[in-house]
């Protein structure tokens, strides 16, 4: 990506660990709360639904994992992260784990189950410059018989739209549906979830500077232009994940199946 493209890379220096759920964080996406930790460089094309990344300590942004109830939420091609599919509406605190799937640094996101028997429905609405409206909403409920049998149903959608700063960034038809089913059996806890996730955004080559006006004319928004202003990226996936935790010989076990398409 070529300069005018406006890579802006940050540095900051707040602990890694998200210490509480990030649907009550300020940030529009995972990105924006690793952004916050000490050695961080995030990589913000500053266009919602970009591909923005995050590299800890100077590493390679793209040789970061991330995993989404212990599977990897990586491009099947690339192997780069999809932070912007990541449903932090849905998920409890980040945490960094040293090795996993054979990489040093990931970042492990598990969703989050109430605690609690009464029904919970949580709505986050969050707006940004360049008209970016997103919405969330997600209905969890636990229910339990006797002693050593219960039940936790998590359902959620999640939309989003944005015109974007220039033409060719406009986001929309971002959509995300989720389902997870959590049985607990005392002994062994078995859990079925999908998550289907569509995002289309503009992808334009970059911004060009103004004829006869210098390189600062990239942040004029209403003068600029941009190189292929009709391309559009589209990713559609669906992740599908059985799994199955307790105990054998006194031991901790989990055993997960899932296939993602993507």
């Amino acid at each position: 990506m070529t300069d005018s493209s406006r890579v802006v890379v940050r540095a900051s220096a707040v602990p890694a660990d998200s210490v509480d759920r990030p649907v009550r964080d300020r940030a529009l996406d995972a990105v924006g709360i690793l952004a916050r930790s000490a050695g961080s460089f995030t990589y913000d094309f500053g266009t919602p639904g970009w591909p923005d990344g995050w590299s800890p300590l100077g590493l390679d942004p793209r040789g970061v994992g991330v995993e989404l109830e212990g599977i990897p939420f990586e491009d099947p091609l690339t192997g780069a992260p999809v932070w912007e599919l990541l449903p932090i509406a849905q998920i409890g605190p980040l945490r960094m784990l040293a090795l996993s799937h054979g990489r040093s640094d990931v970042v492990r996101a598990d969703l989050w189950r109430p605690a609690s028997p009464r029904p919970l429905t949580e709505m986050r609405y969050r707006s940004a410059g360049g008209g970016l409206q997103a919405v969330d909403v997600t209905h969890s409920q636990r229910r339990t018989a006797g002693d050593s049998t219960g039940l936790a149903v998590v359902l959620a959608y999640g939309g989003a739209g944005s015109r974007g700063e220039y033409d060719g960034s406009r986001l929309r038809r971002k959509r995300r549906l989720l389902g997870s089913v959590e049985l607990d059996r005392g002994r062994w806890t078995f859990t079925i979830t999908e998550l289907y996730n569509r995002n289309q955004v503009g992808a334009h080559g970059g911004v060009m500077p103004v004829a006869g006006m210098g390189y600062e004319s990239v942040y004029n928004r209403l003068l600029a232009d941009v190189e292929n202003p009709s391309a559009v990226r589209t990713r559609v996936r669906n992740d599908l994940l059985l799994s199955a935790r307790g105990s054998l010989a006194g031991r901790p076990l989990r055993v997960v199946a899932y296939r993602s398409n993507s």
